[in-house]
């Protein structure tokens, strides 16, 4: 028994470690996936940061989001440049983590049985994998603390040790540091607690582990706690309002979190778009023949998945797995609730993830309870079966997102004609590169290691002076997307005005394409009439 549960925890790991080598090298850098790395190559771009000596430590990323991962990648950016490989890895690594530290859990609160459905389809999600992979949220850590807390917190009420309390509570800490909207998160863990296992947490209420706790998370949360004192609760005021706005998306988004389609047209470009690109390897062609010999799959089952889940809950009544299944449910409802009444949250697959793995606590224990009242000899090949075929599901699903990047390409934003405008602005040395849209100029400033100088153009008709400044300098050069696939709608036709009014007029340097051969980039400058 103990092997075949190695077996498959290695096997799990495995696939989803080998899935998302594979997703790696196809899109270019996002904005929001490379701007925690900013700070490890100039000083100056940390949004908040503290004097330590001569040098000064980024603390903060922005009013919500801490720099702990600018610290875990400081390191590693510096005997491994970056790369999409360098910036990926490490992310898939401590995700792959993650669903390891989950199998204790899931043992402690269901057996191996649950274990196994869990660990499975855990392992095979679309979402997690691409959302880990690609962590523009952030996610990865956050899930990787959720669960080390959750552990924590288990052997601390299974040792009585202090160690295991202090851990768990520098973790939520870190967590909140990391990203405010453990608010949610950590809120949700402490309502489904307090909620399933009152009594047993009344028993270690005492002032020592009071204060231990308080201590120890208020450690973990230093940084964010000291930006908030410097800045006087600035995170919650500029982030947390309530709102009951925008449901309708928000539950949408839900839904396409759950059944894999969220991304589909946000990272990568579906058969429509042209010109389509033709595999060059085996391991292209194979994804592309699979997609064809299955069908489109841009959308999973699991939502039958949960529904089935619903539906078997009442056989873990009176067992020993339907606290942790209240639990699972009541964390997951909470969490989601506090997206829904957040204004501007909860509407993307970036927030709603970070439910993970939650639900799929709950749907393993309902199966694995359910599965138990009927004889073994029958009870695991069904099970086995139905995992399966969900999991099936899921592996199609990832590998329609990885034939729809061989074959379309990631989307503009996530464009890989970042990388030869990023290799010809090292080579010629243009001066100054001003960048006009959203996603020109940080991705740049990371790849380059800050060895070009980049800076954002701020294109305002109505306050025209400093982008008339760089035209009017011959060192400077503007950056921004082929007209059309800008992300600041109709922002190359207001420079143009700008330009006109003042009686320039412009000229195109270069253009630069995808591996698609679609123009993205473009590099140009304006001269006087």
């Amino acid at each position: 028994m103990k092997f075949q549960s190695l077996l498959v925890r290695i096997l799990c790991c495995f696939y989803f470690i080998v899935a998302g080598f594979l997703l790696i090298p196809y899109p270019g850098f996002q904005h929001d996936e490379v701007v925690f790395a900013e700070p490890v190559f100039q000083r100056g771009l940390a949004f908040y940061c503290r004097p330590l000596g001569a040098r000064f430590i980024p603390m903060m990323i922005n009013s919500y989001a801490g720099a702990f991962k600018t610290w875990v990648y400081w390191p590693i950016f510096k005997v491994w440049h970056p790369s999409a490989y360098s910036l990926r890895v490490p992310v898939l690594l401590i995700a792959a983590l993650s669903i390891l530290l989950f199998w204790p859990i899931m043992v402690r609160a269901g057996g191996r049985r649950a274990a196994t459905v869990a660990t499975i389809l855990l392992a095979t999600d679309t979402m997690y994998l691409m959302t880990s992979v690609f962590d523009w949220g952030p996610v990865a850590l956050q899930h990787i603390l959720l669960v080390a807390v959750m552990y924590g917190f288990v052997r601390f009420d299974e040792t009585r040790h202090p160690a295991w309390l202090a851990l768990a509570s520098f973790l939520c800490g870190l967590a909140l540091w990391e990203k405010a909207l453990f608010f949610w998160i950590g809120g949700a863990l402490a309502v489904a607690c307090v909620a399933v296992w009152f009594k047993r947490i009344r028993e270690h209420v005492n002032p020592r582990n009071i204060v231990l706790a308080a201590v120890c998370f208020a450690v973990g949360a230093g940084p964010f706690i000291l930006y908030n004192i410097r800045k006087p609760n600035s995170t919650l005021s500029e982030n947390t309002k309530i709102s009951t706005e925008e449901l309708d998306q928000k539950i949408e988004a839900a839904k396409r979190t759950v059944d894999a389609h969220a991304i589909f047209d946000y990272i990568v470009f579906d058969d429509w778009m042209q010109p389509s690109r033709t595999p060059q390897n085996a391991l292209e062609s194979a994804s592309l023949a699979l997609r064809d010999a299955t069908g489109t799959s841009q959308v999973n089952e699991m939502l039958w998945a949960y529904a089935l889940a619903i539906l078997l809950a009442p056989f873990a009544w009176r067992t020993t797995a339907w606290r942790p299944l209240l639990f699972a449910l009541i964390f997951t409802a909470v969490g989601w609730a506090l997206m829904l009444i957040t204004k501007n949250a909860g509407g993307s697959v970036h927030h709603v993830i970070l439910l993970w793995p939650m639900p799929l606590m709950f749907l393993a224990l309902a199966w694995s309870e359910a599965s138990k009242r009927i004889p073994r000899r029958i009870a695991v090949p069904a099970l086995g079966v139905v995992v399966t075929f969900f999991a099936a599901e899921n592996v199609l699903a990832t590998n329609q997102y990885l034939a729809q990047f061989i074959r379309n390409g990631p989307t503009v934003i996530w464009t890989n004609a970042l990388y030869p405008l990023s290799a010809d602005l090292t080579q010629n040395h243009y001066g100054e590169i001003d960048g006009i849209d959203w996603g020109t100029i940080v991705p740049l400033r990371v790849l380059e290691r800050a060895t070009v100088p980049l800076e954002a153009v701020d294109v305002d008709p109505n306050a025209p002076q400093s982008a008339l400044a760089k035209m009017n300098r011959p060192d400077a050069v503007f950056l921004g997307h082929v007209k059309g696939l800008e992300v600041f709608g109709g922002v190359n036709g207001k420079l143009d005005a700008i330009a006109a009014k003042q009686g320039f007029v412009k000229q195109t340097i270069k253009t630069f394409a995808d591996e698609n051969g679609r123009p993205i980039f473009e590099l140009f400058q304006y001269r006087a009439r």
